[in-house]
């Protein structure tokens, strides 16, 4: 364990890697919306509003890389403070 430990402490949680993750793996969701709410089968909602047409379909298109950034900041800053509290609890078990 002793050794897994030293070199997991290593690790650097890279934010642009974790984005176009986030970035590409929902892409398709969007891609899926976006027609939908164009054709009006699925109408896209911004700020309780229905939105149905092109104007559906550009708010989708539009808040995709928004949502992923936002979701990319959360999950970057959880991720970095779980490796904090690990390395905290075995860096001080292990002396």
């Amino acid at each position: 364990m002793k050794a897994y430990f030293q070199n997991s402490s290593k690790l650097n949680i890279k934010f642009s890697i974790l984005f176009w993750q986030l970035f590409f793996g929902t892409l398709p969701f969007t891609l899926i919306v976006s027609p939908l709410a164009f054709t009006g089968q699925r109408p896209a909602n911004f700020n309780g509003e229905h939105l149905i047409g092109i104007s559906g379909a550009l708010i989708s298109l539009i808040t995709h890389p928004i949502v992923v950034f936002v979701g990319t900041i959360i999950l970057w800053t959880i991720l970095l403070i779980g490796r904090i509290i690990i390395e905290f609890i075995f860096k001080n078990s292990m002396k």
